[in-house]
């Protein structure tokens, strides 16, 4: 079983001209800096290496030009929100905690999800593992994102405020919260009474689940929320390569492995049997991600290289990336043709925008979304929580701050 690797910080320095050993004789990565202008490249390039390691994947070189790591990027990449605040002093960029990051990123363990919670909601620079930006912003003054209060401290803006204070200790239930959830939690959408909770992921043992309406708990990497337990749920460890598992109802498998009669599996490379996924199937694709099982909703068939544009496809994962099965049904048994996306700046009257991208209501063509707090020119672009304001996406309901 692969762990993620702990390198003291004391240990980092001695190491990082030559490499060094473990105590059990293993090679320990050196760390090497990594500066603001490279990261998004590095950690793009790092998950791709992770895929590969994990087999979920053959070509690096194929990963790094393709969605898979254009949509890391995108999603959790650090983006130009923290310009301002970069620039005055506010935030810190810190190069050798950034190449933790991308160290962590890439030797993570094969069952873990490299994406954590806090990444996945709120950027890469929320994990514990990936706090390169260093807020210089002291307790009690003004501030616009967490990252700017100083380690440990958040900042408690609201969509409603414009702007917060750095402050500590756990928020419980933060009305309507823009960023005020403490570094490693995640903000949890409540109701319009309680608003959203920050909570920090569980491990193996802890409660998770949801009792009388309220959320007890979310589960870390690696580790999946059994409800079968009474009065809640209780986070267990995934299960690795040849242990049971079930979809449904769990044990559920490791990050990089799928169920397949009842036992995890790695991800099958070309020519090797598998079963192709219904539309509804839960579980994770059997063939490795370059790849598709040309079989029948739910029978035996083999992974074969994804198709190009102009092949017959039922579903768009059998495509090429970047491009969309136009005219399938395939609950109907009604085949399509691989077409490719629309890209950005293209129209969308009669073609589907790629991904990461949506179709402008105003010039009907492709626009990139854009996260919480990055600059906007159309009214579209923002993800689904976010509404253009003063050309930057903000949540829903925030008001002018200018």
């Amino acid at each position: 079983m692969h762990k993620w690797r702990t390198v003291l910080a004391v240990m980092w320095a001695g190491l990082a001209a030559c490499g060094g050993t473990d105590d059990g004789g293993e090679v320990v990565e050196p760390l090497v800096p990594v500066e603001r202008a490279d990261f998004n490249a590095k950690a793009a390039e790092a998950l791709c290496e992770r895929y590969a390691r994990c087999g979920l994947i053959e070509d690096r070189e194929r990963c790094q030009e393709q969605q898979l790591s254009r949509g890391f990027v995108q999603q959790v990449g650090l983006g130009t929100r923290y310009d301002a605040a970069l620039a005055s002093g506010r935030i810190r960029y810190d190069a050798d905690v950034a190449g933790q990051c991308v160290l962590a990123l890439r030797e993570g363990s094969c069952e873990d999800s490299p994406l954590s919670l806090p990444m996945l909601n709120r950027g890469i620079e929320y994990d514990l593992q990936c706090r390169f930006l260093q807020g210089q912003v002291a307790d009690g003054e003004a501030c616009q994102w967490s990252t700017e209060c100083s380690d440990g401290a958040y900042c408690d803006v609201t969509t409603s405020s414009c702007g917060g204070v750095c402050k500590r200790g756990t928020v419980t239930h933060p009305d309507t919260a823009f960023d005020a959830c403490p570094p490693g939690t995640a903000l949890i959408p409540g109701t319009t009474l309680t608003g959203g909770r920050c909570l920090k992921a569980g491990g193996e043992g802890t409660s998770c689940g949801v009792r009388g309406g309220v959320l007890l708990g979310i589960c870390d990497q690696g580790t999946w929320c059994e409800t079968t337990t009474a009065p809640h749920g209780t986070c267990r460890r995934v299960s690795t390569e040849g242990e049971t598992c079930d979809d449904y109802h769990g044990p559920r498998c490791g990050w990089s492995l799928y169920c397949r009669d009842g036992r995890c599996q790695k991800a099958q490379g070309e020519g090797a049997a598998c079963t192709a996924p219904g539309t509804g199937r839960f579980g994770t694709l059997e063939c490795r991600d370059e790849l598709f099982c040309d079989g029948e909703n739910g029978q035996p068939g083999t992974c074969r290289p994804r198709r190009e544009a102009g092949a017959a496809c039922r579903n768009a994962f059998e495509c090429e990336d970047t491009m969309n099965c136009i005219g399938a049904q395939p609950m109907d048994g009604v085949w399509g043709t691989c077409q490719p996306a629309a890209r950005e700046g293209e129209s969308c009257t009669e073609r589907l925008c790629g991904a990461f991208l949506t179709c402008s209501n105003t010039t009907k063509t492709c626009v990139a979304t854009v996260r919480l707090g990055e600059p906007c020119a159309d009214p579209d672009a923002c993800y689904t929580s976010g509404v253009c304001v003063d050309g930057t996406c903000r949540p829903v309901g925030a008001p002018s701050c200018g």
